[in-house]
């Protein structure tokens, strides 16, 4: 089975010393408690536990004061710092090149991070959901990872626009006025996927950085260095992570996600029943988790967590929880909030 535990490459951290001892901050302290050490850090080409960089970027909040980090840090980044795979984005040819290729050489940051592109005429989508097994909280990484894109796009391509809308697995960024200079001003948090809706017009604008001659070598280089990663993501992550992601838009089923696996439905049932679970065990899963974060992060009545995670009525996640945690979903948001 493939191992499912979330690496990335310590490029995506090129620079980050620099930038806490600008501000002050006893780095090497702050690695020990991260579980990392300046000479893993500084070799771009090493492999980092995901929760390690997580923890990391959540200690150095604290640590500079600043609240958004992640986005202060994401602004400073050199262009090139995360090597081949940033060097195939500013060699795109349009944002929607840069879109389409962030997602297909994502492996070469980091995995299992299965990144998706989803495109129609009104514009496109480029969206992926953290593995589970990365512990929260994940604010900082999590709004440095998708404002080094955005901002990316932004400073590469003819013009100043913003994203139609973005999606953020996490709650409100206290920061609001910066983040609104980084995603726009449609930013939707407490969702279930790190997402980024780019419109139709958008998709077009040419990139400056683009070399036509060279992008064609890069993406050679860039295939090969996939084809040679290791399996990381097995089917069952595979199809948990397209739930997720669907359930966010309040339409997860088995045909969809077969569909977008490139599977039938039955071929799907049968690959999962070889890892002994089923997809109608996933979805559950999935609801669950999803309801626990709904419940426990965000305002909403229950009504529309109900719809959010797909159930036609109210009582129908009312038995729901009866189920999951023995009591009902008022009962479950008051013990969750009073960290019971």
């Amino acid at each position: 089975m493939a191992s499912k535990d979330p690496i990335v490459r310590a490029s995506v951290l090129t620079g980050f010393e620099r930038f806490l001892v600008a501000r002050g901050v006893d780095t090497e302290a702050l690695l020990v408690r991260a579980g990392l050490s300046s000479s893993t850090v500084s070799d771009p080409k090493n492999s980092l536990p995901v929760n390690s960089v997580v923890t990391l970027m959540e200690q150095a909040a604290e640590a500079t004061g600043d609240p958004c980090v992640g986005l202060t840090f994401a602004e400073t980044f050199l262009p090139g710092g995360t090597g081949v795979y940033g060097y195939l984005i500013n060699n795109s040819l349009t944002v929607d090149d840069a879109l389409k290729t962030a997602a297909r050489f994502a492996g070469l940051l980091g995995q299992p991070f299965d990144v998706h592109y989803d495109k129609d005429r009104d514009g496109a989508v480029l969206w992926w959901c953290w593995p589970q097994s990365i512990n929260e909280p994940k604010k900082q990484y999590t709004s440095f990872a998708l404002a080094l894109l955005v901002g990316r796009l932004r400073q590469l391509s003819k013009g100043s626009w913003e994203p139609v809308f973005v999606e953020l697995p996490h709650e409100p960024l206290t920061c609001q006025e910066k983040a609104r200079r980084v995603f726009g001003n449609n930013i939707h948090y407490n969702s279930e996927r790190v997402a980024l809706h780019v419109d139709a017009a958008t998709l077009t604008r040419p990139l400056l950085t683009a070399d036509k001659r060279l992008k064609p070598i890069l993406q050679v280089l860039g295939e090969r260095m996939i084809a040679n990663l290791p399996q990381r993501i097995d089917d069952v992550a595979a199809a948990t992570t397209i739930i997720r992601a669907q359930l966010a838009e309040r339409r997860a089923s088995l045909e969809l996600v077969a569909e977008k696996l490139g599977l039938t439905s039955r071929a799907l049932q049968s690959r999962l029943a070889q890892h002994d679970t089923t997809f109608e065990i996933l979805l559950n899963e999935a609801r669950k988790l999803r309801a626990e974060k709904l419940l426990k992060d965000t305002d909403m009545p229950m009504t529309e967590i109900a719809i959010a995670l797909g159930f036609s009525e109210l009582s129908s996640f009312t038995r729901a929880a009866q189920r999951w945690y023995g009591e009902s979903p008022s009962a479950r948001r008051q013990k969750l909030r009073s960290g019971g």
